[in-house]
């Protein structure tokens, strides 16, 4: 009882802090402890845990038997990105994996100390991959943490400003409160774009095609400095009445579609922008007005987005891009969202395409 109890000694005082998963075996793979990470992780209590091996418990990892062995002859194995499964059978994907031999204290034959570490889910991929997920919950969990960001941000603001009042014109401190007001401010700025939800405010008559030439003025000026062969076009129809809406909201949103379709092409491709009425997606309002829909596509042929990347595009900090933000697409869902509308990917053989489909309300026809 002594040996176990120094056994137990070792594994609860470090490893119990930490949170790290800690199996212990003997040179037969019998497991002689397992702390509660462990048994969180197996999904089982220590006295199921100790009726299975080592070598049957890790049987996912190849080669484990020899591993096994490998460690009890004074070798340290630490292997990464490999995952194991618990007692439902459903995969445990680890960031690492250890096995090393050692001597307790009153025991006479070594014993392996088993360690690894689980990977945590990224915080986008905790609202992905169940069948259950609603993308507005996400929507709704961001915006509750932006509003808990603002409140103290605004304390710390206004701290500074104090210091800034107090603190004499020379002193080489001030200059430290006014880089604490400017990042409080671009913070500040970076959330109010991310909880905008652009309703409730003031609309005005907006010409989606006028908006749309600027942007892709915009662009033109930025595919000149990427040193690319890039064909842009525009097929639109010239006849189509303006929208209520937000003009530099809309502004941002196609500039930001348009930059996307251009840094997805490689060396040379094409963008093609196509903005119509949508006579098929015609119905009913209320009384005798009548809702059309304004499509507008942006194709182009550059890099293909993979089908597992889809269910991610637009939301928040997710990107295929080595730096890339992840916040485009997010903003851009908001943006066409708060204006009614909808957005969609779709896949052609040669490239793809974002629909973008804005409401236009024509009275009485």
């Amino acid at each position: 009882m002594k040996s176990k109890t120094s056994l137990r000694n070792i594994v609860e005082n470090i490893p119990e802090a930490i949170g790290i998963p800690i199996l212990v075996s003997d040179n037969l793979g019998n497991i002689r402890y397992a702390n509660s990470s462990a048994e969180e992780t197996f999904r089982d209590s220590l006295n199921n845990i100790a009726k299975k091996s080592a070598q049957e418990l890790f049987r996912d990892i190849d080669n484990f038997s020899k591993y096994f062995k490998e460690a009890f002859s004074g070798k340290r194995i630490l292997m990464f990105d490999i995952s194991i499964s618990n007692k439902e059978g459903d995969k445990i994907p680890l960031e690492f994996f250890e096995l090393v031999s050692f001597t307790a204290n009153g025991e006479k034959e070594p014993f392996s100390l088993i360690s690894f570490k689980k990977k945590e889910e990224s915080f986008v991929e905790k609202f992905i991959g169940r069948e259950q997920w609603d993308p507005s919950s996400y929507e709704i969990v961001w915006r509750g943490i932006g509003h808990e960001i603002k409140n103290p941000l605004g304390g710390i603001k206004g701290a500074a400003q104090m210091l800034m009042k107090n603190l004499g014109e020379n002193s080489p401190f001030k200059n430290h409160a006014r880089v604490i007001i400017r990042e409080t401010d671009r913070i500040a700025r970076f959330l109010d774009g991310l909880l905008q939800t652009h309703e409730g405010t003031k609309k005005e008559h907006v010409d989606v095609l006028n908006v749309l030439t600027e942007a892709i003025e915009l662009v033109i000026s930025h595919v000149s400095t990427l040193g690319k062969d890039i064909t842009i076009k525009i097929i639109a129809d010239t006849s189509l009445p303006g929208i209520d809406g937000e003009p530099d909201a809309l502004f941002r949103a196609f500039t930001n579609l348009l930059k996307n379709s251009v840094e997805a092409i490689e060396e040379c491709g094409t963008v093609r922008i196509t903005l119509k009425l949508h006579e098929d997606l015609v119905y009913e309002a209320k009384g005798k007005s009548k809702n059309f829909i304004i499509e507008m596509e942006f194709f182009d042929t550059g890099k293909k987005i993979k089908d597992e990347e889809i269910p991610f595009l637009f939301l928040p900090f997710y990107t295929n891009k080595p730096e890339g933000a992840g916040m485009g697409l997010f903003f851009v869902k908001n943006i066409i969202k708060a204006h009614g509308g909808s957005i969609r990917l779709k896949v052609f053989p040669d490239g793809k395409a974002f629909r973008v489909y804005l409401p236009l309300k024509k009275e009485e026809i």
